[in-house]
């Protein structure tokens, strides 16, 4: 058995153990909160870059009536 199947094994296994609401640990408790934080740095983001196409469509379709 490799480390990772056995990581993964105990891990399912202690996941199968706990009820679902059952209340977070600490280590738990920091890691949503950085994945969720991380979550809202993706989506400005992507906001972000959103805003950047559409300015370059704006800017492509000017040019492109200037030539005309």
């Amino acid at each position: 058995m490799t480390l990772g199947s056995w990581v993964k094994k105990a891990r399912d296994s202690r996941a199968a153990s706990m009820p679902a609401d059952s209340p977070l640990s600490e280590s738990e408790r920091l890691e949503l909160i950085r994945l969720r934080a991380e979550a809202r740095d993706d989506k400005a983001k992507i906001a972000e870059l959103n805003m950047q196409i559409d300015f370059a469509k704006k800017v492509a379709t000017w040019f492109a009536k200037g030539k005309q």
